[in-house]
């Protein structure tokens, strides 16, 4: 399903951040089952595993879910409490051109879901949105959730090629990449992702560095490494547990890794560096 909002919003959408939001670690005992929702949320997964229920439909939450709820919108969700969830989610109203509450919505009235295939650019703008709104800085908190709707109403870009020579394997390595982006930290082995497509490890390599242009490990510690890189700049996680969770056993090899990726070492991320 796409998000067709109407020409006037995609460049970006004119908006109201409102009061309500903000970047949530979820307790061990989390629930959410809110009265109808009086404005839009806008809410993302960024880690955790979970469940989402509204109406007669049901989601499997994951890191990458990524909701649109318009006004009125009852539901329940829930996770794992030994996963739980990490979410950023923003309230705001739609404007009209006289910069009034915009009705009707140009949101289905079902909720809106996407799994994105790029978590970190995703959280990065809804991040900005939340601390501009907590800092008064009303009009960049606006901005910034312009920016996360435009971003979320492009047409998905990493959809399977269509059936041809090599589409179906390649159909595989797309579903492939896509869970790797999603569950970054989990033991994505390449013997055991060649398995799924009835190859050597050697042919599996060849496959998927053509489909993708890398080889899979390398893609496997992009993603991780992208990850880490969201963790760091948006959470007060210690670098221990943003390791374990973008699936490195080793503090020591996370930090060589990262810093080989991205020329700095994780802890200057979270290091205030003077001014020049």
């Amino acid at each position: 399903m796409n998000l067709h909002f109407p020409e006037h919003w995609l460049e970006p959408p004119r908006v109201r951040a409102n009061p309500a939001g903000g970047i949530f670690d979820c307790t061990p005992d989390w629930s959410w089952t809110p009265a109808a929702l009086p404005d839009h949320d806008l809410w993302l997964v960024c880690q955790g595993r979970g469940r989402l229920t509204c109406g007669s439909r049901s989601w499997t939450l994951g890191a990458g879910d990524c909701f649109l709820f318009p006004p009125g919108t009852s539901l329940h969700a829930s996770h794992e409490p030994a996963n739980p969830l990490r979410v950023v989610a923003q309230h705001f109203d739609f404007l009209d051109g006289r910069g009034q509450v915009a009705i009707p919505t140009p949101v289905p009235a079902p909720p809106f879901h996407r799994q994105l295939p790029d978590l970190p650019f995703m959280a990065g703008l809804l991040a900005r949105a939340v601390k501009c709104r907590e800092q008064g800085q009303a009009a960049a908190a606006n901005f910034w959730v312009g920016a996360a709707l435009a971003e979320l109403a492009r047409p998905a870009a990493d959809q399977p090629p269509a059936a041809g020579p090599g589409g179906a394997r390649s159909g595989h390595i797309a579903e492939i990449c896509a869970q790797i982006r999603r569950w970054p930290g989990a033991a994505h082995g390449v013997a055991a992702l060649a398995r799924r497509l009835h190859v050597c490890p050697d042919h599996f390599a060849k496959l998927f560095r053509e489909a993708t242009g890398a080889p899979p490990r390398a893609f496997i510690t992009n993603c991780r490494i992208a990850y880490a890189r969201s963790l760091l700049l948006e959470s007060n996680l210690p670098l221990r547990r943003i390791a374990e969770l973008a699936g490195y056993g080793s503090l020591a090899h996370f930090s060589k890794q990262f810093k080989g990726c991205t020329g700095v070492a994780p802890s200057r991320l979270r290091t205030p560096q003077p001014r020049p």
